[in-house]
This record gives C-alpha cells, sequence and structure tokens, in this order.
C-alpha cells in the first residue's frame, strides 16, 4: 500500500504543540483546505485543543458518506478499493485520509488492522468548510 507520510499541514500552520489531533490532518486532506481551516471548523464542533475528538461527528457536518462495504475488513484489503476519489478510514481510535487510492498519514498502516468505518467525499466539496 502506497503511503505518503504527512502532518497535514500541521507544522506549517505553527500548530507545533498539537496531539491526538488525527481527526484535523485528516479533515484537511479529504476536504482540501488547511490544516488551521480544518482546525478551526472542528473546535466549532466542540473539539479541545490536544484532545482527540470523534470523527463521525466531523462526517456528518462536512457531508462525507459512510461506506458499509468497508467496514470490518483487513487494511490490507481495504484500502486497494479506494483507488478513486477521497476517503477517511477510521480504525482503533485513529483516523487518516486516503486520496486516490494513496495513504495520507503520520506512519504507514498496519496490513492486519481492520477498518472500524471508511467515509467517502461523495462530491465536489472541497474548500467548504473555510
Amino acid at each position: 500500500m502506497k503511503t505518503v507520510i504527512s502532518d497535514g499541514g500541521r507544522k506549517e500552520a505553527g500548530f507545533l504543540n498539537e496531539r491526538n489531533d488525527c481527526t484535523v490532518r485528516a479533515t484537511a486532506m479529504v476536504m482540501g483546505v488547511s490544516y488551521k481551516a480544518a482546525h478551526i471548523k472542528i473546535a466549532k464542533l466542540g473539539r479541545k485543543e490536544r484532545r482527540g475528538f470523534y470523527f463521525s461527528q466531523i462526517a456528518k457536518n462536512i457531508g462525507l458518506e459512510i461506506r458499509l462495504e468497508f467496514a470490518n475488513r483487513t487494511l490490507a484489503k481495504v484500502i486497494p478499493m479506494l483507488t478513486c476519489g477521497r476517503f477517511v478510514v477510521h480504525h482503533r481510535g485513529h483516523v487518516f485520509a486516503v486520496l486516490d487510492g494513496v495513504v495520507h498519514d503520520m506512519a504507514e498502516p498496519k496490513n492486519r488492522a481492520r477498518a472500524k468505518t471508511v467515509y467517502e467525499l461523495k462530491n465536489d466539496l472541497t474548500k467548504t468548510i473555510e
């Protein structure tokens, strides 16, 4: 599985002490917006600084659709099926973006981990949260 190691623009936006921000990074990458714009949007939804946040609350708010057919499959099987489009994959308390079949995250995901939920950006909603 091809992986691009990325902080989603966190360092460039000046959020050097941020942590537990996979929801912010995945949102920024899947929506094609800056880390700062995603951070502000998610803070308005209730995320506290340096605290995790449930991606399901974000997904509803930004128009992502759940793809149930990918649930409970290993990442090694799911990610090759996400070849075209923008997706957020949730597994074990973590989310990451998959853009046209390429994983974008701080580290390469483990092949044997299981996807709990996969969200897809159905329409061209990029830049709508700024």
